[in-house]
């Protein structure tokens, strides 16, 4: 809290010395750059991408919601799926733990013209959120048992023998033998996939009806199809014993296969499963109950969430010399601070620069940063338009512009479009874009010759690409327009022929398995754990918060967030009307729960486990599943009574998937009053 007013001069000074002083004690990489989703657009990564290449840095990857990208891996981009406006073809449309009326605003106007139109909307979720108020049915689930739901839904699918064979023979690796002495996939000498068809092995491509369920023997080796080992997985998750798991009765999981198996379903994951220790596994389980009875890649049939990305950029403006550039995942970094080594390489970081992230506020585990990740750093620096969380750790903050000052365009979005960002005012006081700030980084440090287009010039050398070009589309175009669309269908299907997989099909099996977007952390898989993740689809407990493990006999509740609608994750906390109508941290609590620790309603409530606390003020209801608490992310600590939500959250991850697992957590509470003591 001791802040001292410099000039810009003297900061970029301070920061050129830095970087110079600690590349050349610790290496290239011993400078890391850091960065989230806050004042996201293609022109400032652009340039910051490449000042990052230019410098050698190395970058502090987000893994904030990414286990969808690991499940992706079976469909090749786990960020597609059916355009929304496609909801309205569905017969039913199931929402898994998405909470669209409060965390996807934009996205609702689309549920409700299809449900306007007869659609059916079914909620799976814990808690009674707001369009589980809004569906014809809300169905409420054990948290972390989402895996098993869809085992459950599968073995009846087996069953009542409604698999959708021809799907699963021709879009799938469904018939692909694999060998059982290296996990391959046996092959031919010309490398073709080789499939069961009668008695004879034939190549994938060119069987007419090849086998499902089958044992073959080559020369002493046992191979058996894909499809056989996946489901010799699941069928031991019998209906009764997944419905005990969920909380979920027989009756109603059939009835959720029901839906699938009369009509067109248009199946919405949402982050709050994912968020898991097991969330790559739930998401593939997901994805592998649409492909069994065939509803993929149709009008009204999909399954997953869109967030589409386009390269219809200059995208190699950020790699303008050789990229030696190294990477290591947030989630890593308390062991890296520790002195864990990196694909066995000793790898120091000992300064850090921030630029539109809050980790401290987004990710799990405050006192991890504070005590140990800050505290190994020499140099910290944080650009950004706010006192966040992160901030008041730096040595050095740079008042950055928003995104309202600032034009630029974006190409990644939940829909098939470019959008422009129209610079609404200039920078106030001495606040300074980020593209401006990457510009007189790179000057002091003598690479100011790679950085000499204004922003609109930057803007139109990345957006004017042949394929942009190609379809009639200028700079000058989007400026009118506001928005373009890419996609060149009117309503996008995803993968309604072929799979984005090496196969062209949908690859449930992976021969090789790899780290999420290939990923290196500090522990590398045994061999045991490798063989395992042949099979991503199969049963694992959450790390923490599962009503079998016994740390919930100490702490009993289930510490679940959800994204509130005042804020984007942790932007916009200082915006005083907003305050008005949602003043202080709330921590929502089934009335069961509370007054069986007397905490009344209204009154402060202290959450706490062993890594740390937080108060905020209860607010009974019954919509929240007992056995489980729920706090609206984004409070900052300084907003806090005492403590912040993120104290408590779990840091364990997959070293698969180098995700955040941010509900799978536990906690007691307390009633607390003003003096700060517990009661």
């Amino acid at each position: 809290g001791e802040w001292e007013r410099v000039s810009w001069d003297e900061a970029i000074d301070e920061i050129a010395t830095k970087i110079t002083e600690t590349q050349d004690k610790y290496g290239k990489q011993a400078v890391a750059f850091c960065s989230l989703t806050g004042n996201y657009g293609t022109a400032v990564t652009a340039m910051y991408n490449r000042l990052k290449c230019l410098l050698g840095v190395s970058t502090a990857q987000p893994c904030n919601d990414i286990a969808i990208g690991y499940a992706g891996k079976i469909i090749g981009d786990g960020n597609d799926a059916n355009e929304l406006t496609d909801a309205v073809n569905a017969d039913t449309i199931i929402v898994y733990g998405a909470n669209i009326t409060d965390a996807q605003v934009h996205h609702w106007h689309h549920l409700k013209k299809a449900q306007a139109n007869g659609t059916k909307i079914v909620v799976v979720d814990p808690s009674y959120t707001v369009i589980a108020s809004k569906a014809d049915r809300w169905i409420s689930i054990r948290p972390g048992s989402d895996t098993l739901l869809y085992f459950g839904m599968m073995n009846i699918m087996m069953e009542r023998g409604a698999i959708d064979e021809e799907f699963m023979a021709n879009r799938t690796v469904a018939p692909f033998l694999v060998r059982e002495d290296d996990g391959a996939f046996l092959r031919d000498d010309a490398g073709n996939c080789l499939v069961l068809e009668g008695d004879s092995l034939k190549a994938a491509d060119e069987a007419a009806k090849p086998e499902l369920f089958a044992e073959y023997v080559v020369d002493g080796v046992k191979c058996s199809t894909a499809l056989k080992l996946q489901m010799d997985i699941i069928a031991e998750w019998t209906p009764e014993i997944v419905s005990e798991k969920t909380d979920i009765p027989v009756e109603t999981i059939n009835e959720l296969v029901d839906y699938y198996l009369s009509g067109s379903v248009y199946a919405i994951l949402g982050y709050g499963p994912l968020n898991y220790q097991n969330g790559a596994q739930m998401a593939a389980a997901g994805f592998m109950t649409s492909f069994l009875c065939g509803n993929y890649g149709k009008p009204g049939s999909t399954y997953g969430m869109l967030w589409s990305f386009y390269m219809g950029y200059d995208y190699t403006y950020g790699s303008p010399v050789a990229n030696t550039t190294m990477s290591f995942s947030t989630i890593d970094w308390v062991n890296i601070a520790q002195g864990s080594k990196l694909m066995g390489q000793d790898f120091p970081v000992k300064m850090a620069y921030f630029y539109f992230a809050n980790p401290v506020n987004t990710a799990p585990n405050v006192s991890d940063w504070r005590d140990i990740i800050f505290p190994s750093l020499d140099y910290i620096v944080v650009a950004d338009s706010a006192m966040t969380d992160t901030a008041r750790f730096a040595d050095l903050v740079l008042p950055a512009a928003q995104h309202f000052e600032c034009e630029d365009f974006t190409t990644a979005s939940c829909t098939f479009s470019m959008s422009y960002n129209e610079k609404a005012i200039d920078p106030p006081f001495e606040a300074k874009s980020d593209c401006d700030i990457v510009r007189i980084i790179a000057d002091k440090m003598g690479l100011g010759g790679y950085f000499e287009e204004d922003d609109e010039e930057l803007c139109r050398r990345l957006f004017e690409v042949p394929s942009n070009l190609e379809m009639g589309y200028s700079w000058e175009n989007l400026k009118e327009k506001g928005f373009l669309r890419w996609a060149p269908k009117e309503t996008h299907i995803a993968y309604p022929e072929k799979f984005g997989t090496a196969t062209g099909r949908a690859e449930f099996y992976t021969e090789t398995p790899k780290a999420n977007f290939g990923r290196v952390g500090t522990r590398v898989p045994t061999e045991e754990e490798v063989q395992r993740e042949h099979l991503m689809i199969r049963w694992e407990e959450p790390s923490e918060n599962w009503y079998e493990n016994e740390r919930m006999k100490e702490y009993p509740l289930s510490f679940l967030s959800f994204r509130g609608r005042f804020r984007v994750h942790s932007q916009y906390f200082t915006v005083g009307i907003l305050h008005e109508i949602d003043p202080e941290p709330i921590l929502y609590v089934n009335p069961i729960d509370a007054q069986a620790r007397g905490v009344e309603d209204g009154g402060y409530v202290e959450a706490f486990n062993d890594r740390g606390h937080a108060v905020g003020r209860a607010v009974y209801s019954e919509g929240i599943r007992p056995g489980t608490v729920a706090y609206p992310k984004g409070w900052q600590i300084s907003q806090h009574k005492a403590g912040s939500w993120s104290e408590l959250l779990n840091p364990d991850f997959s070293l698969w998937t180098h995700a955040n697992n941010f509900p799978d957590c536990i906690c007691d509470i307390r009633p607390w009053n003003e003096e700060g003591e517990n009661r």
